[in-house]
């Protein structure tokens, strides 16, 4: 799944990301995703940047099983 994918599948299901953040961690780039409905319930998920599809996955799966 590219960024493109995650977004549309997300706004259909009116979330927005409301951060996203790239970081350093013991030499491994890692990417933190948030996302929020306008009701204010959120989800995140984190992990190595090199394997975003799988965070991507998450935050999904995260809003299926709300």
């Amino acid at each position: 799944m590219n960024f493109i994918e995650f977004h549309n599948h997300i706004h259909k299901r009116d979330f927005l990301i409301v951060c996203l953040n790239d970081y350093k961690l013991e030499g491994e780039y890692h990417t933190f995703i948030a996302v929020q409905d306008k009701q204010g319930h959120g989800f995140h998920a984190e992990g190595k940047s090199d394997n975003l599809s799988q965070i991507y996955k998450e935050i999904i799966a995260k809003i299926e099983n709300q």
